[in-house]
């Protein structure tokens, strides 16, 4: 492995905390994420609205890419390695109308990411699949992401002890390896206002990450709601 190259860029946003724009290394360009402030002058306000603060997000990752001689052609999802050293194939599918959530979309990535991670290393030599709908619901519609994966499964005793929330249980045993992408994903749920549930059978597990499609009023993680789990093994 080459030494990393550190990319700190005087058109981008000033960093907020000392990290450098992008690091590159072993032919790999690896972006930190941004902030919607103006790459210009960092004080001023932020752009009014979500669409508007996404909007100024994505140009100002277009500008450290393009600083490196990059474009968005570039990119690819942040899983896809994982899935390729797993000779696993990924295939997302999000239902027609949904373009606009309103959340906190930092951490509605990483529970994703989590939980694509977590399907792509239980997982050899097959599919993992995203699937993104709307579901209405009393108050207000929910947005569903469900992650299905091929791979052998998880018994009972697994699912019990998959979401022991990034500690450890009470006779002093970690959760196991498995559990901790689901255990990260369910706490950022829970932030969210949202709720993960876990189904699997004799082969594969489908992992469903529910939250409001209009943001709620916020939850303390700290209290969860009930975790439905459903193992057919």
């Amino acid at each position: 492995m080459s030494a990393p190259h550190f990319h700190l860029l005087s058109n981008a946003p000033t960093p907020v905390a000392p990290f450098s724009h992008a690091v590159e290394s072993d032919g790999w360009v690896f972006l930190t994420g941004q902030m919607p402030t103006d790459p210009d002058d960092d004080a001023k306000p932020l752009p009014d609205g979500v669409e508007a603060q996404t909007r100024r997000v994505m140009d100002n990752l277009i500008i450290v890419l393009e600083s490196l001689g990059l474009g968005l052609e570039h990119v690819i999802q942040a899983v896809q390695p994982l899935a390729r050293r797993h000779r696993n194939e990924i295939e997302v599918r999000i239902e027609d109308g949904i373009d606009m959530i309103e959340t906190d979309m930092m951490r509605l990535a990483s529970a994703v990411r989590a939980l694509a991670a977590n399907a792509c290393v239980y997982c050899s030599d097959g599919q993992v699949t995203l699937n993104v709908l709307r579901e209405p619901g009393r108050q207000f519609d929910w947005i569903a992401i469900y992650v299905q994966d091929t791979g052998p499964g998880m018994s009972p005793d697994e699912l019990g002890r998959a979401f022991r929330m990034l500690s450890t249980d009470p006779t002093g045993t970690p959760p196991p390896k498995k559990g901790l992408g689901l255990a990260l994903a369910h706490r950022q749920a829970r932030a969210l206002g949202g709720h993960l549930s876990v189904a699997s059978e004799e082969r594969g597990c489908t992992v469903t990450l529910r939250i409001p499609e209009s943001r709620p009023p916020l939850r303390d993680p700290a209290t969860p709601p009930p975790i439905r789990l459903d193992s057919g093994a």
